[in-house]
């Protein structure tokens, strides 16, 4: 993926309150996506003792965490 996210990606992205920490998934979420499926709403949280992003999606709801 290139350096610049899909526009749906970057709009969740700058609706973010605290995006920091999640800049490896916003990298790969692009590949998570399915065919159509269009990016609504993100957050950055703490899970494990890692950080994680949590997705939600036009279709569902999508969880990555950096352990």
């Amino acid at each position: 993926m290139a350096d610049q996210l899909r526009r749906d990606i970057a709009r969740a992205r700058d609706r973010m309150v605290f995006p920091l920490g999640a800049a490896r998934e916003l990298r790969h979420l692009e590949s998570y996506l399915r065919p159509g499926e269009h990016v609504d709403t993100m957050c950055v949280g703490t899970y494990g003792g890692g950080r994680g992003l949590l997705v939600l999606t036009d279709t569902r709801v999508l969880s990555s965490s950096t352990g």
